[in-house]
C-alpha cells in the first residue's frame, strides 16, 4: 500500500472544487438579480397604486388645501382623472417636515418618492408643482408611473410618481 497521491487525483480535485465554485457562485449571482427585479416590481406595483390612489381619490378631507390638513392625499376632483388645481399647487411648497408627515400617511416609511405634476401644451411640458426628499440618490433603483388626466379647465396634466 502506498500512501502517496497520484498527481492525476489532486488534479481530479482541484477541477471538481473549481466547477463546484463556479456552479456556487453562478446561483448566487442569478438569486441576487431575482431579487433585485422582485424588489423593482414591488416598487412598480406600489407606484402604481399611489398613481391610481392621485388619479381617482379627491383624497379626505375632500377639499384640502393645505398639507397639514389632508388625512388621505388624492388629487381628484371627485370625478376619475380630473385633477383639482388647487391640490396640485398646495404639494409645491412641500417642507421636509411636510414630506415626513405624507410618507407616514402613505405607508412608505422605507421608501420615498417623488411627485410631480405638468402641464401639457402645443409648447411642451411646464412643471406645475413637485413633492420630493430633500435628497434623492441617483443610485437607488427606481420605479417610475406617468398617467395623464385633465384639470377642471380641460387642459391636459401629467402625473408622475416616482419610488425609490
Amino acid at each position: 500500500m502506498s500512501s502517496q497521491v497520484s498527481f492525476e487525483f489532486v488534479i481530479s480535485v482541484g477541477v471538481m472544487l473549481s466547477l463546484i465554485s463556479f456552479i456556487v457562485i453562478t446561483s448566487e449571482r442569478s438569486v441576487s438579480r431575482i431579487e433585485q427585479q422582485l424588489l423593482f416590481e414591488k416598487k412598480r406595483a406600489i407606484a402604481w397604486q399611489l398613481s391610481e390612489l392621485f388619479l381617482s381619490h379627491p383624497g379626505y378631507p375632500r377639499n384640502w388645501s393645505d398639507l397639514n390638513e389632508v388625512k388621505v392625499l388624492g388629487f381628484s376632483t371627485g370625478e376619475r382623472g380630473v385633477f383639482s388645481l388647487e391640490k396640485i399647487m398646495a404639494i409645491n411648497s412641500c417642507s421636509p417636515l411636510e414630506y415626513e408627515s405624507l410618507l407616514d400617511k402613505l405607508g412608505l416609511r422605507e421608501s420615498s418618492f417623488v411627485l410631480s405634476f405638468y402641464l401639457i401644451s402645443e409648447d411642451g411640458k411646464i412643471k406645475l408643482s413637485e413633492c420630493s426628499p430633500p435628497v434623492i440618490s441617483k443610485l437607488a433603483s427606481r420605479a417610475k408611473i406617468t398617467r395623464l388626466g385633465v384639470l377642471e379647465n380641460q387642459s391636459l396634466i401629467e402625473m408622475e410618481v416616482v419610488l425609490y
